[in-house]
């Protein structure tokens, strides 16, 4: 808002137009041992956000993210992550805080050259990845990827806000598949 006083000072200030923001906020989770040391973390993070909104009610969607020690204990029940995290919400913000989405895309800390030798699934993944990054315009080339992009409707491939399948996106969707699976296949192994 722009305000003009009688003797021709001016003087400018943000007003909020919207209802409920909706705002993204990113854990980097990397720093972190297990999944308490993540929720101090989330907890700091959520309490910041309370005081830049001031106070209004606001949507969140939260990714935590990064290569931690934390991956297998986050990664074994994602309805518990999200359960705790609307907790945290809800302590930091007195119900102001709307947790729309969690998404957790951290990664194993992993030894990947080991996991390359390994004769065995998990090493045919490692090893197919790797390979991927080396080439990622082969991601194109999977019949499954041409045909995805055939069978898409026109408003979804061409739309307002259309799905994009091209490399960009293809190795980010890769990076987070290669994660999860591989966290999935840590607390099997663990089991």
């Amino acid at each position: 808002m722009v305000t003009v006083s009688d003797a021709g000072t001016i003087s400018t200030g943000p007003v909020s137009t919207s209802v409920v923001p909706w705002i993204e906020t990113r854990i980097d989770a990397s720093s972190c041992h297990n999944a308490d040391e993540v929720y101090e973390k989330l907890r700091t993070a959520l309490g910041s956000l309370v005081l830049q909104t001031k106070e209004r009610v606001t949507a969140v969607r939260l990714k935590i993210s990064g290569t931690t020690d934390a991956n297998r204990e986050l990664n074994r029940d994602l309805d518990q992550v999200r359960n705790e995290t609307i907790s945290i919400a809800n302590e930091c913000g007195n119900g102001l805080l709307w947790i729309e989405r969690v998404q957790v895309a951290t990664r194993p800390s992993i030894d990947r050259t080991s996991l390359l030798t390994r004769d065995d699934p998990v090493g045919e993944i490692v090893r197919t990845v790797a390979a991927l990054r080396r080439n990622p315009t082969d991601l194109d080339q999977f019949s499954s990827i041409q045909e995805l992009r055939k069978k898409l409707p026109p408003d979804i491939a061409e739309g307002a806000e259309p799905i994009k399948l091209d490399t960009l996106t293809l190795v980010a969707a890769l990076e987070e598949a290669e994660g999860l699976l591989l966290a999935r296949l840590s607390v099997a192994e663990a089991q």
